[in-house]
């Protein structure tokens, strides 16, 4: 029997394309008293049971053991997922015609629900090809969410506590740094910094400002402060984005030595979902 063209993958991917170029509208209308609201229990961008965790870019942990993240947080769920599926093209950055980052550098899902991935698209890759295109991403610019969202499984047919996705993101299409800078607090709070994980100003701060322009922080967490500027960890979700745009490396992550940061991130997913 003949498939629908919006039953094939290619149409299932157009679809979502179209549903990603109307989302800094969606995010907007959340903003509104009453339609926000319904909106926000309506669709997926108030889903209070999706979870997102921003990984920390190109830094060293050094403690309890001296670690690169984001790979060594990627790689031990990486390693343990049972089937690792490779989208060929990232829906946000084709939806808003991003001309700064690769559209074919995109999303892994991991774990049994996406044991029939290449039925959906998917190319099913190796722990290693996996790890490999991780360490690309990071290096073409892109940072790494661990996102565990109804949506995703829904577009799969795919149980939600039997899978994982780790976006590629880029700070300007991502629909996660859309909804941070448009939507309303219900939104932001299922965005989270992994445990022990803080972004702090030093005194060498100059108030150059490149960090509080308006296009870095996604929740406009950071201000110019009298002397330096000012992080606010109730919003910060701990991208990274203005410790990559400080000309004098004046904000950097600091790590608390008694936490356990990979190891506390891993067990927070696994209250969620199983990969295995």
């Amino acid at each position: 029997m003949e498939l629908k063209p919006e039953e094939t993958w290619q149409g299932q991917f157009d679809e979502a394309v179209e549903w990603v170029r109307n989302l800094p509208t969606l995010f907007r209308l959340t903003r509104i008293p009453i339609l926000g609201n319904f909106i926000s229990r309506e669709t997926f961008v108030g889903d209070p049971d999706s979870k997102s965790w921003m990984v920390p870019v190109q830094e060293t942990v050094p403690v309890p053991d001296s670690v690169h993240m984001p790979i060594e947080i990627l790689k031990p769920l990486i390693e343990k997922a049972a089937f690792i599926g490779k989208a060929n093209e990232c829906m946000c950055r084709k939806a808003f015609e991003c001309k700064d980052h690769p559209h074919d550098v995109a999303c892994l899902f991991l774990g049994t629900a996406f044991e029939h991935g290449e039925a959906h698209g998917l190319e099913m890759l190796t722990a290693e090809e996996a790890l490999d295109h991780m360490q690309h991403a990071i290096q073409v610019g892109l940072v790494p969410t661990l996102i565990w969202e109804k949506e995703i499984n829904t577009n799969f047919k795919a149980p939600m506590d039997k899978g994982l996705a780790v976006c590629v993101c880029c700070d300007c299409c991502c629909d996660m740094r859309l909804g941070l800078r448009m939507g309303g607090p219900k939104f932001r709070k299922k965005v989270f910094r992994p445990e022990g994980v803080t972004v702090v100003v030093s005194d060498d701060c100059d108030l150059l400002g490149d960090c509080a322009a308006p296009d870095v922080c996604s929740v406009n967490a950071i201000s110019l402060g009298p002397t330096k500027a000012e992080i606010d960890l109730k919003k910060c979700v701990g991208c990274g984005h203005c410790v990559q745009v400080c000309p004098i490396e004046a904000i950097s992550f600091e790590f608390d030595p008694e936490v356990d940061i990979v190891g506390s991130l891993i067990s927070k997913i696994e209250t969620y979902t199983t990969i295995t």
